[in-house]
């Protein structure tokens, strides 16, 4: 995404994204983006200054903010993404039905587990409504170690973007 922007009048940070998601699996992400009616037909609008903005609404929203952590960056961005979902989940209104049909038609369901269940080990207890009812069980282990990933050092992540680049076939 480009820089972010900061509305000094009413203190809201908007990143201009060219696209939702950096890296397409094309077996699975297409999936969601060979429907652009169905992303666009719900897009919510926010005044901006003295202008207009649209933008995802918050279930397409929390999706995004996963795959972007999980399948884009591979939990190499940091940990602001938990406090990112924690304040979505708490101050909006999220389809949770809705976000499950998405991540099951992107092939991204153990993503978004992984993403909600490191949310709430970290910020505790989440408004989350599990798909099919059950909490996923996460082993702590695995918890630990993918948030150990999110705190590389931010000078060598770069060197390991261009490692996992060379690695492609």
């Amino acid at each position: 995404h480009l820089p972010g922007l900061l509305d000094p009048a009413t203190g809201t940070f908007v990143e201009l994204h060219l696209r939702l998601f950096d890296r397409l699996d094309e077996a699975n992400a297409d999936a969601l983006l060979a429907k652009p009616d169905m992303l666009l037909a719900k897009l919510d609008w926010l005044k901006l200054g003295s202008q207009q903005i649209a933008f995802l609404p918050a279930t397409e929203t929390l999706l995004h903010l996963v795959v972007h952590s999980a399948y884009d960056h591979r939990f190499d961005n940091g940990p602001q993404i938990f406090r990112d979902v924690a304040v979505l989940i708490e101050s909006a209104s999220i389809d949770w039905q809705r976000f499950w049909t998405l991540a099951r038609e992107g092939d991204w369901v153990r993503g978004c587990h992984l993403v909600l269940r490191l949310t709430e080990h970290f910020m505790g207890p989440q408004p989350i409504e599990w798909s099919e009812g059950a909490v996923p069980i996460v082993p702590v282990e695995v918890l630990d170690n993918d948030a150990l990933m999110m705190l590389q050092d931010s000078d060598l992540r770069q060197d390991l973007a261009v490692q996992l680049q060379l690695d492609r076939p």
